[in-house]
């Protein structure tokens, strides 16, 4: 059986101290900041006026039933950037994701209760994807988001887990359309 002498985790302690560049009381005290996640799972249609051919984007793994591996600010080129906190009884969202020349920004002026598909809050979109050949806006209001039923889907301080369609979505020459599509932020500020 090996002992280890008790001088050790204190000689660790102050060892680490000294590489790092020294240790205060207040480094003990100071909150961890956790980054924020992502994950998007886009159904890109085409129509008419629509130049892209339809295709799925996926960043993470997101589903209206369950939510998977999502992808973390600063890992891999991912920078997730978002905002979701209670402005007296509605929520306000703003968030975006980008990883590799794909990119989801959404923005909710205000998400209240339990909207449903029959019943969505507004809010507004712009996707790009690989295939997409540029970034896509819909109109202010353009976009309907609510929580599938059935599902664990939610808003809270910090948090948005929706599904959401964005019937009109345009680029330069191209009007296009995102169907039953699902989205969520996670660890944002509130």
């Amino acid at each position: 059986m090996t002992c280890m002498p008790p001088f050790l985790p204190v000689a660790v302690a102050v060892l680490s101290c000294a590489v790092l560049g020294g240790c205060s009381d207040d480094a003990v005290s100071d909150p961890v900041t956790v980054p924020a996640r992502a994950g998007w799972s886009v159904d890109f249609l085409s129509g008419a006026s629509c130049l892209p051919l339809p295709h799925s984007d996926r960043l993470g793994e997101v589903s209206a039933a369950a939510v998977g591996a999502l992808a973390e600010d600063g890992a891999f080129g991912v920078e997730v950037s978002c905002s979701v906190h209670d402005d007296g009884g509605a929520f306000v969202v703003d968030a975006t994701a980008t990883a590799t020349d794909r990119k989801l920004h959404i923005s909710i002026p205000a998400l209240s209760g339990h909207p449903t598909r029959a019943m969505p809050v507004t809010g507004s979109a712009s996707f790009q994807s690989l295939e997409s050949d540029g970034e896509y806006t819909s109109p202010e209001a353009g976009c309907t988001f609510w929580f599938s039923t059935d599902t664990d889907e939610r808003v809270e301080p910090g948090l948005l887990w929706a599904t959401f369609e964005c019937p009109v979505i345009v680029s330069t020459d191209s009007e296009c359309t995102i169907i039953d599509s699902y989205l969520v932020f996670d660890r944002c500020t509130s």
